[in-house]
């Protein structure tokens, strides 16, 4: 049986999300390009993450062939994240328990 890739997977993270604890140093644009598991690709890195190194973050991402995007995390970051120019925008919320 041939296992067919997904249609798309655009809620990747990467080591640009080096602040994030359940991430691993292998995970990096490089290496979600050659794994090649879906049709469309994008890296969505949570935006306080990438402000400081939006500019690399772009260019790395978009180097690979892979869609740039963000996860925003609620109203704080949307209006700095709005004026990125990435290719789409992911948005989280938490709930409060």
């Amino acid at each position: 049986m041939e296992i067919q890739p997904f249609r798309q997977d655009l809620h990747i993270h990467t080591t640009f999300s080096c602040d994030d604890p359940s991430m691993v140093e292998a995970q990096t644009p490089e290496m979600v390009a050659q794994v090649k598991h879906a049709e469309v690709i994008g890296i969505s890195d949570h935006f306080e993450h990438i402000v400081e190194h939006l500019d690399a973050y772009t260019t790395t991402v978009a180097h690979y062939g892979l869609h740039v995007g963000t996860e925003v995390n609620g109203g704080h970051w949307a209006a700095e994240a709005a004026v990125g120019g990435l290719d789409y925008y992911l948005q989280h919320t938490t709930r409060p328990f």
